[in-house]
């Protein structure tokens, strides 16, 4: 399965929590290469950085990418991602990939919540 889990950001790290429930500190630096052709190396992996694929794995990526597209034009889709949820936070306008993001997901049987969080949105994280 491929779900892209959404994080926020900082200027130095990364931070994430972990499946077990502690909170870990990453670097960017950290990440530096390790996305590649092996298909383990991408599950439950946050892509926030170009620097992190490495040049096999940015070939995996266009290949997928590609059998996407092909899936979507000949089926429209499937439900591989069936009864997952896909949820994303804006702190700044984006429709287009907002759109593309939700329509990724239905096409793939998914649904998707989005959450405005930027200044006029009407959640807490937008009063902070």
């Amino acid at each position: 399965d491929t779900i892209c889990d959404l994080l926020t950001i900082g200027y130095h790290s990364i931070h994430h929590i972990m499946t077990d429930g502690n909170s870990t500190t990453t670097t960017v630096a950290d990440l530096t290469n390790k996305l590649t052709s092996d298909p383990k190396t991408w599950k439950n992996s946050p892509l926030v950085s170009v620097t992190q694929i490495s040049t096999s794995g940015l070939l995996t990526l266009f290949e997928t990418a590609q059998s996407m597209r092909s899936l979507v034009r000949t089926n429209g889709g499937d439900n591989r991602l069936q009864h997952r949820v896909l949820a994303s936070v804006f702190y700044e306008a984006s429709t287009r990939t907002s759109c593309s993001f939700q329509a990724a997901m239905m096409r793939l049987g998914g649904t998707f919540i989005h959450v405005d969080g930027g200044k006029g949105g009407n959640t807490s994280a937008s009063k902070k």
